[in-house]
C-alpha cells in the first residue's frame, strides 16, 4: 500500500477487470486504506468478529491517527474502498460489518466507481486542491473547485452544472427531473434503463425541493425486476438529504 518507488505493479485477478475493482486496487497503491480501517470507524460500523473467517481477521484492523490522515472528509459508506457487509463471512446470511444506521447496509461494498468523497480525499492527499487556492469560483451544494479547471466545480452525486447548481443529467440514459414538494402527496413513475447485456447501468436523479428548514416525505411504492444488490449498483433507489454534509456520498 502506498508508493514503493519506481514502477509499481497492480495485480487485477480474473473476473476483477471492472472499473470499480481496478480503482479500488489502484487506490491502495496510491496510499488508501480500506474505508472501514479508518480509526473513527467504530462510530459508523461494528465488526462482528465471531463471523469472520479464521485467518482473515487482519482485514478488519484499524489504522491509527499516525498512519492515516482523514483530511476532514467524513466517513463514507459508499466509498469504493469500503467492504461489503458480508465480506469474509463464515455465514454470509449474517453481516460482518454492521452499519450504525441500518439504511446503509446495502450501500457498503459498491464497486461501480470511486465516490465523490473518494475523489475529494485523493485530491487533498496529493495537494491538488491547492491549485485552486486563489480561484474565486464558488461551488454550491457541497461541491469543490476542480483542480483540472478551477473555473468549474466537482459535484456530489445528483448535482451538475459548472457550479453544482442543477440536477445532474442521467448517466447512460434520459430521465430525471426537479420537483417542488407541496403539502399534499404527489406521485410519478419512471423507467430507468433497459434490460440488456451491457455492464453499464443507467442512473437517474430526481431533486425534491422544499423551503429551508423543511423535509420532504418520500414513499417508494415499488422497484420491480430484482432486489437491491450489495453496493446498490442496480435495481436500487437511494434517498439523500442534501441539507446534511455529503457524508452519504455515493449511497
Amino acid at each position: 500500500m502506498g508508493m514503493i518507488g519506481g514502477q509499481q505493479g497492480v495485480s487485477i485477478g480474473d473476473g476483477c477487470q471492472y472499473y470499480g475493482i481496478a480503482a479500488h486496487e489502484i487506490a491502495h497503491a496510491l496510499g488508501f486504506y480500506h474505508e472501514q480501517s479508518r480509526y473513527d470507524r467504530d462510530t459508523y460500523v461494528t465488526v462482528n468478529f465471531p463471523n469472520v473467517l479464521a485467518g482473515y481477521e487482519r482485514n478488519f484492523d484499524k489504522a491509527t491517527p499516525a498512519q492515516m490522515n482523514l483530511y476532514g472528509v467524513p466517513y463514507d459508506y459508499g466509498s469504493v474502498m469500503h467492504y461489503r457487509s458480508d465480506a469474509f463471512a463464515k455465514d454470509e446470511s449474517l453481516p460482518v460489518l454492521i452499519a450504525a444506521d441500518s439504511k446503509y447496509r446495502q450501500t457498503m461494498g459498491q464497486r461501480r466507481a470511486p465516490s465523490f468523497l473518494d475523489v475529494l480525499t485523493m485530491n487533498r492527499h496529493y495537494g491538488c486542491d491547492a491549485l485552486c487556492a486563489s480561484s474565486t469560483t464558488v461551488c454550491q451544494n457541497g461541491g469543490y473547485k476542480d483542480p483540472n479547471n478551477c473555473n468549474k466545480c466537482k459535484c456530489p452525486a445528483s448535482f451538475g452544472g459548472a457550479f453544482c447548481e442543477t440536477v445532474a443529467p442521467a448517466e447512460n440514459g434520459v430521465c430525471g427531473a426537479s420537483f417542488t414538494a407541496t403539502t399534499s402527496w404527489q406521485s410519478f413513475s419512471a423507467t430507468v434503463g433497459t434490460t440488456s447485456t451491457t455492464d453499464i447501468p443507467t442512473t437517474c436523479y430526481w431533486h425534491l425541493n422544499g423551503p429551508v428548514g423543511t423535509k420532504a416525505q418520500v414513499n417508494i411504492t415499488g422497484i420491480p425486476f430484482g432486489v437491491c444488490n450489495t453496493g446498490c449498483t442496480f435495481s436500487a433507489a437511494t434517498i439523500t438529504d442534501t441539507m446534511q454534509p455529503p457524508a452519504v456520498g455515493n449511497t
